[in-house]
């Protein structure tokens, strides 16, 4: 399972609990057969402040306040929200758009400050939602220009939708600070009541698996180290015993994912070799033409695990 669940404790309401569970089994139906490592965090506190649920992803981080209410929303920048006749409660603010701007900067603070994540990356660009557990109706030409682009207003219905449309250029979080943020933050792992445990991506003969995020990963930061990793290395560093059976696994693994980089046709060169053809990747490096680099490329193939293509 790529999407995994954190949660320090029940929330006070029932419509939270329902809200989570229901967005988390939502995030699962999306991501279920994705190697992309997603991770919904629930009812935990940052800098002082109580935050309903943030989502973790490569490629954005959003933070999520649920609101039990329904109907037509009017939003306000600095008054009071309704839902039909009905005000909006704000926590400790105002209305849910200064509750949640809130929010995000607080979180922004804390990750600035953790040396464990990449120093150029935008915190900025963190998102907010306001997810409504009830049906809504919501004109988005209310929101203001300069808050748009970051603060969604959605009900729970099209909240997946809209989590996997944000994302940034400026964010590229890895398993391993995904990992990070949620060790600082002090969260434990959440299991829904009567979940069901998913099939591995791939396992070796012994039983055990190889996490298709943590191997990307692995992938990428050897391949921008410019170094060399064996089969059995690879094995190694993953934990896992080895074995034949394990090498076959391993190899299932990384043609998955070299055929994933293949229909992406992703703009940056990345490639991991095994020894004997590091000769091969010290020739990519020469000032060569797009045809002689592709010719490489090519040749390559048959023996890399994984690569994207050049521009």
């Amino acid at each position: 399972m790529t999407v995994k669940a954190y949660r320090t404790r029940k929330f006070n309401t029932t419509h939270e609990n329902v809200a989570f569970d229901t967005l988390l089994a939502g995030l699962r139906e999306t991501w279920g057969s994705s190697d992309e490592r997603v991770a919904l965090l629930g009812n935990f506190h940052c800098l002082g402040s109580e935050f309903d649920a943030a989502l973790l992803k490569r490629d954005a981080i959003s933070v999520i306040e649920f609101k039990n209410y329904g109907g037509k929303i009017a939003f306000s920048e600095n008054g009071a929200w309704r839902a039909d006749k009905a005000q909006i409660t704000g926590g400790g603010q105002p209305n849910p758009y200064l509750q949640v701007r809130d929010y995000k900067f607080k979180l922004l603070r804390f990750l600035k400050k953790l040396e464990s994540l990449p120093q150029d990356t935008e915190y900025g660009h963190i998102s907010g939602l306001v997810v409504f557990h009830k049906a809504i109706e919501f004109d988005e030409s209310q929101l203001p220009g300069a808050i748009s682009p970051w603060f969604h207003v959605v009900d729970l219905d099209r909240s997946v939708q809209r989590l996997s449309q944000i994302t940034s250029r400026s964010i590229n979080l890895s398993v391993a600070h995904i990992e990070s943020i949620i060790e600082a933050l002090g969260i434990r792992a959440y299991v829904p009541a009567g979940a069901k445990k998913t099939a591995p991506a791939a396992k070796s003969g012994g039983g055990r698996t190889f996490d298709h995020a943590s191997l990307r990963d692995l992938l990428v930061k050897t391949a921008r180290a410019k170094k060399t990793l064996t089969h059995r290395k690879v094995a190694a560093r993953l934990g896992v015993p080895w074995s034949q059976d394990t090498r076959a696994a391993l190899d299932e693994a990384l043609n998955r994912i070299k055929d994933e980089n293949l229909a992406a046709k992703e703009p940056a060169l990345t490639t991991l070799l095994l020894a004997p053809e590091s000769e091969i990747f010290d020739s990519l490096q020469g000032s060569r033409s797009h045809s002689e680099r592709r010719n490489l490329i090519e040749k390559l193939l048959e023996r890399t695990w994984t690569f994207e293509w050049p521009d």
